[in-house]
């Protein structure tokens, strides 16, 4: 339903360097408590020119995560430590085509506005082959790594449009926990609703810059 470029496609559904180098030489883990994504390099190096000849990785996270993961590996591969620690997030966002030129969608401090992102045709199709699935009684899961569905475009942006077609999604927290859209949203606007003291509908952004 995002508006991906090829290449976060491409190395989203073909990543490269998946798995663990046995017996590494270097090994790197990071997470973000916050959005839940996860991360863990393995690396092998050349002990005499310390340039990297393998790295490998883990992701657990969205498609943007396990994308920029495998394209962070291929960067490293044949670099030497000193040159490694220059890559930056810039670097592995050109690699995939950078952010989107259309920055329509943004406001001033890089946030998406999700009340933009439902006139794009793009959403507006992605959102029709949800309901159609519904009606076909196809079971779909809409994955994000957001550890909190209120924090997520699921149900500030997605969620609130099906909830318009009668459609309530259910959000898997835990193993023994899921919460209806319709909680997400009280939890999210602290019981004071969707709807400000003039019949229009709150305006909700990502909750990261981009």
């Amino acid at each position: 339903m995002w508006d991906y470029t090829e290449k976060v496609k491409d190395h989203f559904l073909h990543p490269r360097n998946v798995g663990e180098i046995e017996n590494p030489d270097a090994v790197g883990i990071i997470g973000n408590i916050v959005c839940g994504d996860a991360l863990k390099i393995t690396l092998k190096i050349d002990k005499k020119t310390h340039k990297i000849l393998d790295a490998k990785f883990q992701t657990f996270g969205c498609a943007s995560a396990i994308a920029s993961s495998s394209v962070l590996t291929e960067l490293l591969k044949g670099k030497t430590i000193e040159e490694a620690q220059k890559i930056s997030n810039q670097d592995i966002a050109d690699y995939l085509g950078g952010l989107p030129e259309d920055r329509s969608c943004y406001d001033y401090n890089g946030k998406v506005v999700y009340d933009l992102i439902k006139e794009k045709d793009f959403f507006k199709e992605g959102l029709e082959r949800l309901t159609t699935a519904n009606e076909k009684h196809i079971k779909l899961a809409i994955m994000c790594s957001e550890s909190k569905p209120e924090e997520c475009h699921r149900s500030k942006l997605i969620g609130q449009e099906l909830l318009k077609k009668k459609i309530s999604l259910k959000h898997i927290v835990s193993d023994k926990l899921v919460k209806t859209q319709e909680m997400v949203m009280a939890e999210l606007t602290k019981g004071k609703g969707t709807v400000d003291l003039f019949g229009n509908e709150i305006d909700f952004t990502s909750r990261k810059s981009y």
